[in-house]
């Protein structure tokens, strides 16, 4: 006599199948999780550790770059007893001429000085928004640099964060930067584009001196300080926009820019005026300022630089 279905071994296992499926799809997921917390997690890179009980290290170096993309882990040291990446150290990856393409991690928070210096092969940069410092120099000579994208929650830059990235055309200087160091983006000759922030109050000497390919420029309306040679040499410039609460304009800021033909300056009272500020503009540049101040202005030292002022 043969037996029920219910007894057919055949018919037990079907009947534990779902029991099977379920723990083959908790096994996937196991080696799933796992498999992105071994790939996240890099021991090939030479690191600090800033804080044992915070488990946060700062990335030294790594012994060799074979390719185009050099990608900064978000941990490192070994997967059961890992630190969280949030640093970058001085002079880590400096005139390292390997890599192409920078991938950096969400976390990071800063990036030491010089610590690309003279990467000449790198092409874009695109800082998470955690980064919030980047030291002096930390990408200058950074030849082949085409495009950056900064940080919106950055604090600060440092001094000649850019300079001589002479491939760079454009930059979009986030919200809540107050200041632009000295030198910052000094010497870069294809930069045609610049996008300030409203909450810029202060351009540091030789910020954008030798940007022989900007055209016009507005500064903000927060701006009180431009230092001296912070535009000098901008050979291209043809219109500046100078903001009502400037206190001055330091020595030669604007000197040599022999494009520029049109400077629109906001403030009633014209603001005092370092030597050779203008010189080596156009012999034809015009000046306007606000309704009701142009006998200011042609009796101020701006007369020395400008035959003609136009109210607006």
């Amino acid at each position: 006599m043969s037996g029920s279905r219910d007894d057919h071994p055949f018919a037990r296992l079907l009947d534990r199948l779902p029991f099977f499926v379920a723990a083959a799809l908790a096994v996937s997921a196991c080696a799933y999780v796992l498999v992105l917390l071994l790939a996240s997690v890099s021991d090939d890179f030479d690191y600090s550790v800033i804080s044992e009980e915070e488990r946060v290290a700062s990335v030294k170096c790594v012994p060799e770059v074979d390719d185009s993309v050099l990608t900064i882990p978000a941990a490192v040291g070994p997967f059961w007893r890992s630190y969280k990446v949030v640093g970058i150290e001085s002079h880590a990856f400096e005139n390292n001429e390997s890599f192409a393409r920078l991938e950096l991690p969400d976390g990071l928070r800063s990036i030491g000085y010089g610590t690309f210096y003279g990467c000449r092969r790198l092409r874009s940069l695109s800082l998470p928004r955690s980064v919030e410092e980047i030291g002096d120099g930390a990408f200058y000579g950074c030849s082949s640099l085409s495009e950056v994208t900064l940080s919106p929650d950055m604090k600060s830059m440092g001094e000649y964060v850019f300079e001589r990235c002479t491939g760079l055309r454009r930059v979009v200087v986030p919200e809540g930067v107050k200041v632009m160091p000295r030198s910052v983006f000094c010497a870069c000759s294809s930069l045609s584009e610049l996008d300030l922030p409203s909450s810029l109050v202060s351009i540091e000497p030789l910020a954008f001196k030798d940007c022989v390919s900007l055209v016009d420029v507005e500064l903000p309306l927060g701006v009180r300080d431009v230092g001296g040679c912070s535009f000098e040499m901008c050979t291209s410039l043809r219109r500046v926009v100078i903001p009502p609460l400037v206190k001055g304009l330091g020595v030669t800021a604007f000197n040599g820019c022999s494009s520029l033909s049109e400077v629109v300056c906001l403030a009633v009272e014209p603001p005092p005026l370092g030597s050779s500020v203008f010189d080596g503009i156009s012999p034809d540049a015009v000046l306007f300022v606000p309704a009701g101040s142009a006998d200011a202005y042609r009796l101020s030292p701006w007369a020395d630089y400008f035959s003609a002022v136009k109210e607006f």
